[in-house]
């Protein structure tokens, strides 16, 4: 078997560190900044999210996924709110995998939120969006495994949407000057 020579492996070598380093150049040259990194002025995205407040939203469900969202927002402590966030959490189940006897196997919940960002001192929506999550689940024999099943994938669905509102609110106020 041929092995290229040491001189070979170190060009090749050189030219990968040749070409990440461009590649960082070129990122920072076209405005690109990190998302949870500091800014020009000392403040960070989790500044900016510490200073949303979070509106109750309607049912049990709704009051999990508030917590979540208190929970990613507020990780050190709020301050003194400049947005207010208000959420409306919607769950369809639905029946997959029917059976001749008409039984399902398979069970869909598919999790929607419409969420708005309010300035508070200007009293206006600057920020409009959705999210949405699917989670499956087995229908077994016995109900209270059933039971546990969608109780399971229920909170990792709300855990996934706590995720992308939390990244797309960060998103939006990273941009804010």
């Amino acid at each position: 078997m041929h092995r290229p020579s040491r001189s070979i492996v170190s060009r090749r070598l050189a030219l990968r560190m040749g070409l990440a380093i461009a590649c960082l150049s070129w990122t920072s040259a076209c405005g690109f900044r990190p998302l949870y990194g500091r800014r020009e002025d000392g403040s960070s995205v989790d500044d900016r999210l510490k200073a949303v407040e979070i509106g109750l939203i309607a049912d049990r469900r709704g009051q999990i996924l508030r917590n979540l969202l208190v929970d990613r927002f507020h990780r050190d402590g709020a301050t003194e709110p400049v947005h207010r966030l208000s959420v409306e959490l919607q769950i369809v189940e639905r029946s997959l995998g029917i059976q001749v006897d008409a039984t399902a196997t398979r069970a869909q919940l598919k999790m929607t939120t419409r969420y708005r960002l309010d300035d508070i001192a200007a009293n206006k929506v600057v920020f409009r969006s959705s999210s949405r999550v699917v989670a499956n689940y087995n229908v077994l024999s016995e109900q209270f495994a059933t039971i546990a099943a969608e109780e399971s994938a229920l909170q990792q669905g709300l855990v996934q949407l706590s995720e992308r509102v939390a990244s797309r609110i960060g998103l939006f106020l990273n941009r804010l000057p």
